[in-house]
């Protein structure tokens, strides 16, 4: 009986403390959204509206609201939209007019494939504009140029990738939304925030964290797993085609990399909330994955190896931090360097310096492949981005480190976190380490 009562005992305090965690992991997720909410409140950049989706046909319908806070003053605000999308509809209180022509001269291409500018000019560019916009069309598997997005009878994958929505061309307008999305009974539907079925075929999909992106994703065949702990909560969604040891793999790996992340550079800036899509096997030619705080979407089929995944999952992780660049210009270094670098922190750690060497070497080899301009070119020479960005720049972070040591290492990946231009990363590098490391570091760009 004395046995009995402490197994008991030891039950009860085992859930008083997964209550405990779990109260702790909700409180900080509420404290997250109330920050995100206010920060929503003093820009008031918000999109609102109606979505109808018809997957059978490849067909949309929307009646969307922009609260659009103008701070730069343009005269003329350019948007992108699917050139097979037709406005109905567009109207508020300080619209001019509005314009279709064919996307031109951005991302490297002197013409955007199945892509329009929408320009609209306002009547007053020092007051606030709120439009409201209403649009139909067909986007099919092969008009679809920015990703992995698709729009099917088996996977909805709709987001800045397809040009479903106007997406501002500056890429530096970030919104709270809320979307009511009517579809087939038979789809489950997610996307950036929360999804809330709210009757037979329409869902609601709400976010108060500010994001450049209107993601969503629906299919008849989609599941999702939770797991959690002393670091957070991390959501997968996938499909029942996926194995089981892989999808096991993601939740643990996705886990430990947030945590390590949350713990090492971001300890004034955690999240301890992901949400983590893992769309059916589409035998793609090449993996691809994309990240927006705090949703990824993970494209690979079946053939990737786990340690492949795991780099996947590490680099868009990390791009819940370094996110605040401008990726047509040198400062896209704060992007996908600084993320391709946090990558090979955790993968050290994690697999340890065998694997982290392995990669070094990998990377080095490719950057002996073709002489590459500095860095700080980019916007010249943007069919180079990958080599620059993604190997140039996470191995001369690493050089860095060698030079530094570890410890300032994250101590500057730490001041860094909110930087948004390359120049500002230099200037917390010279402030830290001085200007012979300063002069190094940047005559190596």
């Amino acid at each position: 009986m004395k046995h009995l009562s402490s197994i008991i005992l030891m039950f009860l305090i085992s859930i008083q403390y997964s209550n405990a965690q779990r109260i702790k992991i909700d409180s900080t997720i509420i404290k997250q959204e109330r920050a995100a909410a206010s920060f929503k409140a003093n820009i008031s950049d918000h999109i609102a509206g109606k979505v109808i989706l018809n997957p059978e046909l490849s067909e949309l319908h929307a009646t969307l609201e922009f609260n659009f806070n103008n701070t730069e003053k343009k005269d003329t605000l350019r948007f992108f939209l699917h050139n097979q999308l037709k406005i109905h509809k567009l109207t508020g209180n300080n619209i001019r007019s509005y314009e279709l022509t064919k996307a031109t001269n951005m991302f490297g291409m002197d013409e955007i494939p199945f892509t329009n500018f929408l320009e609209i000019v306002p009547k007053d560019p020092n007051s606030h504009l709120v439009f409201k916009l209403e649009y139909s069309g067909r986007i099919t598997e092969g008009q679809i140029i920015f990703g992995p997005d698709a729009f099917s009878s088996d996977w909805v994958e709709l987001s800045l990738g397809s040009a479903w929505f106007p997406f501002y061309t500056d890429m530096n307008k970030k919104y709270t939304h809320s979307l009511e999305i009517e579809i087939p009974k038979a789809y489950s539907v997610t996307g950036i925030g929360k999804a809330k079925k709210i009757n037979a075929n329409t869902w609601l999909i709400t976010s108060n964290r500010p994001n450049l992106d209107l993601i969503i994703v629906a299919s008849k065949d989609l599941v999702f797993e939770k797991k959690e702990s002393d670091y957070g909560l991390t959501e997968l969604f996938y499909t029942t085609d996926r194995d089981k040891n892989r999808i096991d793999f993601i939740l643990e790996k996705a886990g430990a990399i947030q945590s390590f992340y949350n713990n090492t550079f971001a300890k004034d800036n955690k999240i301890y909330y992901q949400k983590i899509v893992f769309p059916p096997d589409r035998n793609r030619a090449k993996a691809e994955g994309y990240s927006r705080n705090p949703f990824i979407m993970l494209n690979h089929d079946n053939s990737v190896d786990h340690l492949n995944i795991f780099m996947f999952i590490a680099h868009e992780i990390a791009h819940f931090w370094w996110n605040k660049g401008n990726s047509q210009t040198k400062d896209n270094f704060i992007n996908e360097s600084l993320a391709e670098y946090s990558y090979l922190l955790v993968l050290r750690e994690l697999y340890g310096i065998e694997a982290y060497n392995k990669v070094i070497q990998t990377k080095k080899k490719k950057l002996l492949e073709k002489k590459l301009p500095s860095i700080t070119k980019l916007s010249q020479f943007p069919n180079l981005n990958y080599p620059l960005v993604y190997v140039k720049g996470p191995l001369l972070l690493s050089d860095l480190e060698t030079k530094i040591g570890y410890k300032n290492m994250i101590k500057l990946l730490q001041k860094s976190i909110n930087c948004t231009s390359l120049d500002e990363f230099l200037n917390v590098l010279k402030a830290q380490e001085g200007e012979e490391i300063y002069n190094w570091f940047y005559n190596e760009l």
